[in-house]
């Protein structure tokens, strides 16, 4: 039985990150003697990172409104981390090129990118802090890192693709007229868009395609081994957009799988995995279909042996809370919760043997 859910329990060990059930046959297994022999060793593992604000990164190291408490550093010291890694120097054998923005204007500077006036162009960097929302937020990214540092080196880099656009959903959105496109996930495949129309997919496939080239430009060869995706909030606001979820991310799944299969494992887009999270579930919750949507989420993690859903949830899963105490933030997740949740990424990855 493959690893699919994954319930972390608060008696676990540090960070309480533990799966309960038994990992399949490594997805990259040894060949045998009548098999094809594949080179592996020019091969790098890539893992593309889509969703909205909790993917982007809205988690603060520092207060919203002013103070001198710092979230990150604190986190380092209660687990034992060095603060300057994390904050400053990055990990260097997990690279990480990064685009997004908040579309709905006001005083957050709406791009945040690792390029220049380029920012679809991608960059690849050290994975730090600061790569959020903007340099004073994080992502899952730096959870991911933490757990996959040891299974990287400089033969071996590990590449992190994130675009990622808060407030974003399949639920319809007002059209960004300066980028000429429909702020939706939703793909040619599910029939939603009329065709010729640009979404939020196809700027993530442009992006990707863009940092893929980044990494052949180094002599390695990338592979896709996995579809980070954490979102579903948006979809949560009406009961009927969080029922029809299920359909629309399966077939963004199956659109993903098609269009990079020539980068996946023998160029077969289903050795790409799915990582999926479930949404918010606890006190003060703002998304008021999120039983719905998650059940959306679990259907869809069923569809497949490739497919993975980490189980957030306060009620059976991780415990995932969000920044209310410190910052009254009702939508983003505290630090803590944050680096379990970038933990939980890398867990699944480690545990369903995808790297390379």
């Amino acid at each position: 039985m493959k690893n699919r859910n994954f319930l972390f329990l608060a008696a676990t060990s540090l960070l309480g990150l533990a799966s309960c059930v038994a990992k399949p046959a490594p997805s990259v297994a040894p060949a045998s003697s009548e098999e094809e022999v594949i080179d592996t060793s020019n091969m790098v593992p890539v893992f593309v990172m889509a969703g909205q604000s909790n993917m982007q990164g809205n988690t603060r190291i520092t207060p919203m409104y002013g103070g001198n408490t710092n979230y990150l550093k604190n986190w380092c010291t209660a687990n034992e981390k060095d603060y300057n890694k994390f904050n400053t120097t990055g990990f260097e054998f997990i690279q990480h090129s990064y685009y997004g923005y908040y579309p709905y204007g006001g005083s957050i500077n709406p791009y945040t990118s690792s390029t220049g006036s380029d920012k679809l162009s991608g960059r690849f960097v050290n994975t730090k802090a600061g790569q959020g929302l903007n340099n004073s937020c994080i992502g899952p990214e730096l959870g991911i890192a933490d757990v996959l540092e040891e299974h990287a080196n400089e033969d071996k880099p590990i590449y992190l693709i994130k675009d990622a656009i808060s407030g974003s959903g399949f639920k319809s959105q007002n059209n960004d007229k300066q980028k000429g496109m429909h702020l939706t996930w939703h793909t040619a495949a599910d029939g939603v868009e009329e065709e010729g129309t640009k979404t939020l997919y196809d700027e993530l496939k442009q992006y990707t395609e863009n940092c893929l080239k980044l990494i052949e430009d180094t002599g390695k060869q990338p592979v896709i081994r996995g579809f980070l995706w954490m979102q579903g909030e948006t979809d949560s606001d009406t009961a009927q957009s969080a029922a029809d979820y299920a359909t629309f991310e399966s077939k963004m799944v199956e659109t993903f799988r098609n269009d990079f299969a020539s980068y996946a494992f023998k160029e077969d887009g289903d050795n790409i995995a799915f990582i999926d999270a479930l949404i918010y579930d606890g006190p003060n919750t703002q998304w008021k279909n999120h039983t719905i949507l998650n059940d959306s989420k679990r259907a869809v993690s069923e569809e497949s042996d490739n497919n993975f859903l980490i189980d957030t949830t306060v009620a059976t899963g991780l415990g995932l809370q969000l920044d209310q105490q410190e910052n009254g933030d009702q939508y983003h997740y505290s630090m803590d919760s944050m680096m379990k949740l970038g933990n939980a990424f890398a867990d699944i990855i480690l545990d369903n043997d995808l790297l390379i």
